[in-house]
């Protein structure tokens, strides 16, 4: 009984030790790379489970090891957009290969990473560029529901020679391919529109308008958790007795939260 004891710690002891063997002979030119081994494991940004969770790795990912935590059984890892978080030990299995044969299999590693929506409880953009003839600058923020659907609020100000909108609308935004670091996204939406035309021009009248937006756009997810919103919208501003219709076309950055 003892003897079996004995051998059942020894086997515990060698398998919490293997992930600090393999830091410990990796020489220059070398890495070290946790492999995971469970269905789903947790990559947080400290060294405990009570720290943020950044990422969910799943059964054969693999990452860079840049170390190990002061305390606990835990790694530090590079993620695939350039962030570092920490894994549990026992979740993965480390080993050591060459510099040449350290697996990246995004396209652009230098550039694109895994997109942030599979994680996101929401996301908030800053936009700028053209609505009709005018300048357009704008903020936008989305609560996801789910990473293919959430709820958007859309604000912007734009000012042309025939004089000044400030727009507010709100509406569902719906991801395509929400885990590619190339995804699509479409809106519909309804508000109301500001508007101060100048004295000479009669595009708009002045006061509240209301408006219905729609469009499409395209997310580029980048390193370091940042990601490139390009994106073309219809507006259609709504009076008694006509419309007028404009089109934006507006690019950004956006972060998810």
């Amino acid at each position: 009984m003892t003897s079996w004891l004995y051998a059942s710690a020894l086997v515990l002891g060698l398998s919490f030790l293997s992930p600090w063997a393999s830091l410990a002979r990796a020489d220059e030119g070398e890495v070290v790379l946790a492999r995971v081994m469970v269905d789903r494991a947790s990559v947080y940004s400290g060294p405990g489970a009570g720290y943020r969770q950044v990422y969910s790795a799943q059964r054969g990912d693999a990452f860079r090891v840049r170390g190990r935590a002061s305390r606990g059984f835990w790694l530090r890892i590079e993620l695939a957009d350039g962030r570092q978080g920490f894994v549990l030990g026992q979740a993965v299995t480390t080993y050591v290969v060459s510099e040449d044969d350290a697996p990246d299999e995004r396209p652009l590693p230098w550039l694109l990473s895994p997109s942030g929506l599979p994680l996101a409880h929401g996301e908030l953009a800053l936009v700028a560029g053209a609505l009709g003839s005018g300048g357009l600058f704008g903020g936008r923020v989305s609560y996801l529901f789910d990473p293919a659907f959430g709820v958007e609020v859309s604000g912007g100000v734009a000012v042309a020679s025939s004089g000044r909108l400030v727009l507010a609308t709100v509406g569902p935004i719906v991801n395509f391919f929400p885990s590619s670091p190339l995804g699509l996204f479409a809106t519909v939406q309804s508000g109301l529109t500001a508007s101060s035309p100048n004295a000479d021009t009669f595009l708009l009248d002045r006061g509240s308008i209301a408006t219905l937006s729609g469009g499409i756009g395209l997310r580029l997810s980048l390193r370091y958790g940042l990601t490139l919103r390009i994106e073309a919208r219809g507006h259609a501003f709504i009076e008694p007795d006509r419309y007028v219709t404009r089109e934006e076309i507006s690019g950004g950055l956006a972060v998810f939260f």
